[in-house]
């Protein structure tokens, strides 16, 4: 656990090395993670490794079964009630009875190859075209995937990029929606105060910082 804690903290971070996120396709028995968080997950996992690791070492130096009784026991309860607690917050969560309506998009381009060699343009104009097809007047949010503009845009050109003209372009057709995606920024500059952990060095007094962002254009209210 403490690696995991050091290794959300990283430059190498990735979240599912962490042994919590193990359930992500079994939500239902991990319910109570809305009070311990994913580390919870983790300390379940060693738990239940170090009371079958200690029983097999029992077992095979006694030779006793009431070593695998007590270990049956222990695993139930440490199994068996986090999931019982976890399936009753499960059914009792009651679905708030107000409803959004989002569209998700996901142009089909393969991530490997094509997306780094598919100019933003381009990019905008399959964004616009995907979102025409299935935007209503109900529509609250239109969520487009991480990096989705991948060119890289000046830090200082934000307001002029491919991301903020198509967001401009679908606010002027749906006044009520919101536009999050993903593009990909840098800021190149020649001062040293300005220089992180993070920043690469290109030259003499040349610097650059790469970010992995995401941008959100939000609902322009009316007068």
């Amino acid at each position: 656990m403490v690696f995991e804690k050091i290794h959300l903290s990283w430059d190498f971070s990735w979240p599912w090395l962490n042994l919590g996120n193990v359930f992500s396709e079994h939500t239902a028995w991990v319910q109570w993670y809305e009070y311990t968080g994913l580390f919870g997950g983790t300390l379940w996992v060693w738990i239940t490794n170090l009371i079958l690791f200690k029983t097999l070492l029992h077992y095979r130096k006694f030779k006793v079964n009431s070593i695998l009784y007590w270990a049956a026991i222990k695993l139930f309860s440490v199994i068996g009630l986090p999931m019982l607690i976890s399936y009753l917050i499960y059914e009792n969560y009651q679905i708030p009875k107000e409803e959004t309506e989002v569209l998700i998009l996901q142009p089909n381009i393969d991530p490997y190859t094509a997306k780094y060699n598919t100019t933003d343009e381009r990019i905008g104009e399959i964004l616009l075209r995907l979102s025409r097809e299935k935007l209503t007047k109900n529509t609250r949010a239109l969520i487009a995937p991480e990096t989705v503009f991948a060119d890289g845009t000046p830090l200082s050109q934000i307001k002029s990029s491919e991301a903020e003209i198509v967001s401009s372009q679908l606010h002027n057709e749906y006044k009520n929606l919101s536009f999050i995606g993903g593009i990909s920024l840098f800021e190149r500059f020649s001062d040293p105060e300005k220089v992180g952990k993070q920043t690469n060095k290109i030259g003499k007094s040349d610097w650059f910082n790469d970010y992995n962002s995401a941008f959100f254009n939000k609902t322009r209210r009316r007068k």
